[in-house]
């Protein structure tokens, strides 16, 4: 479902962020000092098992980071305002044979300070249902 959700990031528009600058957590683009800012780290949290086997879609958070420069989150706001209008929108869909029912946000997160990128950055959490 990772796959699903940076194809999703990526497919947004008017996020001020180019494809090449978007990765997922643990990728190689973001060792050392990391990309040229703005960047995006999708990170997926613990999925939760399904609740009952009639119902056999499981929910998992997703974090979205929005890194820039330290100074003005102008960008990151911008980005993310971008990211809650339009990846809802892509559920209820299928992927591999397994299904999305929904891509919902959930909230952003405070201004922070990311020490080891030395970047302001913020986060927008998006709560997948899905049975993959």
């Amino acid at each position: 479902m990772r796959q699903w959700v940076y194809q999703k990031v990526v497919a947004c528009s008017g996020l001020g962020i180019p494809d090449t600058s978007i990765f997922m957590a643990g990728s190689a683009g973001l060792k050392g000092e990391g990309p040229t800012r703005p960047f995006i780290v999708i990170r997926g949290q613990i999925k939760q098992p399904a609740l009952t086997p009639s119902w056999p879609f499981s929910n998992q958070l997703y974090q979205i980071w929005v890194h820039d420069q330290q100074g003005s989150m102008t960008r990151i706001d911008g980005a993310l305002s971008a990211l809650r209008s339009q990846l809802p929108a892509f559920a209820p869909a299928d992927f591999g044979g397994k299904e999305v029912r929904c891509f919902d946000w959930q909230m952003d997160s405070d201004d922070l300070y990311d020490d080891h990128y030395k970047t302001s950055t913020r986060h927008g959490d998006f709560l997948m249902v899905h049975n993959g």
